[in-house]
């Protein structure tokens, strides 16, 4: 596990399709991108919103920590679906985390950046074990 930016490696017996990170140097923003998850139990939701922003914020976890870089996004990210996947044009582009609530701010949801993501599995999988 990560805590600083909240995300965490598990092992399973299963297997699946490779998921391919994203390689550009910049996310266009304004593009539309997915996330995948299962929010409030219903399996392999699939939701679409914009890339608004690209910023480092401080994380919930471990506030006093130094940013981690997020999307920020207006695709839903319910419980359930914190974890997913963010994919544009079929390249993971970030791992979504946590949203404001509807009473606070509609549509303002945080997801990690692919550059967090590759560091992570870097650091605990080993750069030429994961997926390009």
């Amino acid at each position: 596990t990560d805590t600083r930016r909240d995300l965490a490696l598990v092992r399973v017996q299963a297997r699946g399709k490779p998921v391919h990170i994203y390689e550009g140097n910049d996310l266009p923003i304004g593009e539309t991108v997915f996330a995948i998850g299962h929010p409030e139990g219903l399996e392999f939701t699939v939701t679409k919103g914009i890339i608004s922003a690209v910023r480092p914020l401080p994380t919930n976890l471990r506030p006093e920590s130094s940013g981690v870089l997020v999307v920020q996004t207006d695709t839903a990210v319910n419980h359930g679906n914190s974890g997913g996947p963010l994919f544009l044009n079929g390249r993971l582009v970030a791992v979504n985390t946590w949203g404001l609530s509807k009473g606070a701010a509609e549509g303002l949801n945080f997801s990690v950046h692919y550059s967090e993501v590759a560091k992570f599995l870097s650091k605990y999988v080993g750069a030429t074990q994961h997926g390009s």
